[in-house]
């Protein structure tokens, strides 16, 4: 499963057992998450294994409170591939976890499968004043130990259950002439209409698709039930 772009190693913490990766997305890869992260995927949910996967993704998203999303849609392919295999951003709060003096952005991500989702707790961007760091990404720092209380409560998109019709209308209004006709003209003209297109398709899906609340029970519960079938 490893290779120069991911690195994947097996473990097992209170008998449970697990695979973390970490993994870097190149920016130039039209394909995101790339091969090498759904193979990893693939191969904890087949072995029935926990799943915690760090990774450089290079896509910017709002699920993860991106400041600035300007990435050819890399962070929609991944929010989406995100949804469809009941995976979790762990990333919480808005601090950059990437900060080169002259941009910074949210693009470092934490990613689990419901059985990984359950053990990691405290996530957070380590403060640049606590730790002495040479690298423009800041560093990220969690803890894996005893499962989540059973109700604990997350909240997801459900792709599938999206009401296309709300989301045609809502975008229909929401890239009205009032911007779309304005003369573009430099190269700040197109990133300020791509910036507004951008937004307008993710809060048009979002209108059309409310975030709906699954609980660690719950949860359970499906994943009994796909293993019946």
């Amino acid at each position: 499963l490893s290779n120069e772009d991911c690195a994947v190693a097996q473990l097992t913490i209170d008998q449970q057992k697990m695979i973390i990766a970490s993994c870097y997305m190149d920016r130039e890869d039209d394909r995101c998450p790339p091969e090498s992260i759904e193979e990893v995927t693939k191969y904890a949910r087949d072995h029935n294994m926990a799943l915690i996967i760090g990774c450089d993704a290079n896509a910017h998203n709002d699920m993860w409170n991106s400041p600035t999303i300007n990435d050819g849609g890399r962070g929609e392919r991944l929010e989406e591939y995100l949804l469809i295999n009941d995976l979790t951003c762990e990333n919480v709060g808005d601090t950059p976890t990437f900060n080169n003096g002259r941009w910074q952005n949210i693009i470092d991500l934490t990613i689990t499968n419901a059985t990984g989702h359950d053990v990691v707790n405290k996530w957070h961007v380590v403060p640049e004043s606590e730790v002495v760091n040479s690298s423009d990404h800041n560093f990220i720092r969690f803890e894996v130990n005893e499962k989540k209380t059973k109700n604990e409560t997350r909240t997801f998109r459900d792709v599938k259950k999206t009401d296309w019709i709300i989301f045609q209308e809502e975008i229909s209004r929401r890239t009205s002439e009032e911007w779309t006709n304005q003369e573009i003209v430099t190269c700040e003209d197109i990133e300020r209409v791509n910036h507004k297109l951008n937004e307008a398709i993710i809060g048009s899906y979002h209108t059309g698709n409310s975030l709906k609340k699954m609980t660690n029970t719950l949860r359970n519960v499906r994943k009994k039930k796909r293993a019946t079938h």
